[in-house]
Formats: C-alpha cells, sequence, structure tokens
C-alpha cells in the first residue's frame, strides 16, 4: 500500500497518507522554477502546513543544489523566526511521481508582500517585524550563514503579528565566492540585492548582504514603495 496519495483534485501532488483529508486552501497556492507550495487545513482547522513540492530537482546542477540547501539548513537550524521544517519525503515509484522531493513545514501566515501592498500596518508593527528579522538574521550570521534572498516574498506575517523568515534554497556560509553564487536575479527581487550580487564581482562578499537587504525591506515598510523601482 502506497504511503502517500494524491491530493484531492489536484494533478500529481502527492501527500502523506494522514493528510488525505486535510483540505487545500486554493487561496494559498504558489510556484516557481523549481517548485509548487500549497496550503493544507485539518479538517476541524486545528491544524494547517505547507507543502512543498521541488519538480525533478535532479534534471539539472542548480536544481539539486537549491533542494539540498533548502532541507539541509531547514533540519539544522532552530529559531522562532524561522521556518520549522516537520518532514521530507519522496515518493518511491517510477510510474508516477518518483523524481520530485516533497517537504512539509509549518503555515507561518501570508507574505510580507502581501502586508506591504495592502499597507494595512502600523509604525508599531513596522518596529516589531524589524526587531524580530534582526533577530532572526543575527543567528544565522551568529552560525556563519548567509541568507543573500531576504526580501518580502521570502518572509511570513501570521495572524499574529510574527514573523517567519522562509527560502533558504540560496544560503551560503561565511562568504559568498562569486563564482558560485547561482541565484538567479528576477527583477522584483533585484530591488533587495546589493549591487555586488547584481554584477560580475570579482571578490567575495559577506554576510553584509543580508543588511542591506533588511535595510531595503524596512524603506518599503515605511514608505510604501521600494527603493529602486
Amino acid at each position: 500500500v502506497l504511503q502517500f496519495v494524491l491530493a484531492p483534485n489536484v494533478t500529481q501532488f502527492y501527500v502523506p497518507r494522514e493528510l488525505v483529508d486535510f483540505r487545500i486552501d486554493n487561496n494559498r497556492q504558489f510556484s516557481g522554477s523549481f517548485y509548487i507550495v500549497k496550503k493544507f487545513d485539518s479538517p476541524d482547522g486545528s491544524t494547517t502546513v505547507m507543502i512543498h513540492k521541488f519538480e525533478n530537482p535532479f534534471d539539472s546542477i542548480s536544481g539539486v543544489r537549491l533542494v539540498y540547501r533548502e532541507i539541509h539548513y531547514l533540519r539544522t537550524l532552530a529559531h522562532e523566526n524561522i521556518v520549522k521544517l516537520q518532514r521530507t519525503y519522496k515518493v518511491d515509484d517510477e510510474e508516477i511521481d518518483s523524481q520530485s522531493i516533497y517537504y512539509i513545514t509549518d503555515y507561518c501566515g501570508v507574505y510580507l508582500r502581501e502586508k506591504i501592498e495592502e499597507g494595512r500596518y502600523s509604525l508599531e508593527c513596522v518596529k516589531q517585524w524589524c526587531t524580530e528579522l534582526l533577530r532572526a538574521v543575527a543567528y544565522l550570521h551568529s552560525k556563519g550563514i548567509i541568507h543573500g534572498n531576504l526580501h518580502p516574498g521570502n518572509i511570513c506575517i501570521d495572524d499574529n503579528g510574527k514573523l517567519t523568515i522562509s527560502g533558504f534554497g540560496n544560503v551560503h556560509t561565511s562568504v559568498i565566492d562569486p563564482t558560485t553564487n547561482e541565484m538567479g536575479a528576477s527583477e522584483c527581487v533585484s530591488r533587495y540585492m546589493p549591487i555586488e550580487q547584481l554584477i560580475d564581482w570579482e571578490d567575495e562578499f559577506d554576510e553584509k548582504v543580508d543588511i542591506w537587504s533588511i535595510a531595503t525591506i524596512l524603506y518599503e515598510l515605511l514608505t510604501g514603495s521600494p527603493l529602486f523601482d
């Protein structure tokens, strides 16, 4: 008997059998170059999780590295403002979905991007979010880890106003070697990156890239517009 079953009304998205009765929230689904993310709620509404599917990551070196970094760091990090990994799994059946990697995390709320677009928050909220963001990043830096991809689409705010960082697929340790920095920068994400991440920088760069990103996020929270547009 398969340990994993198709999620209701979803093509090629397998969930652990114990979650088969969970409902998909069609308003909280996201996708990127390598992944699909869906929100699942328990029937009684007491439990909510996010299930991430990396589709065929083994087709490219960059895909393998992204998946490895994401899962490796989520397994090793423990901080109240960093997303918590619950489990990983793979469907071991060549005929259905053997090339995809799944993992489950806690649900951490809506993306900060949505909060900024709505504009319904106070200066006290900004102070709280920036304090929590700085604490989480200070924790990462104390571990010799550079997030390297902080932006409002990788930061969540829950119903109680708590901030959580996600998006660890481009994490680096100690310093970033520009020859191995494979992070693609879409126009919306590049707004939050320092210049050394956007050009052919010859030297290594360090955790200060995260501080730059935090400053651009703070600017946008205070003004409602990106620092660079």
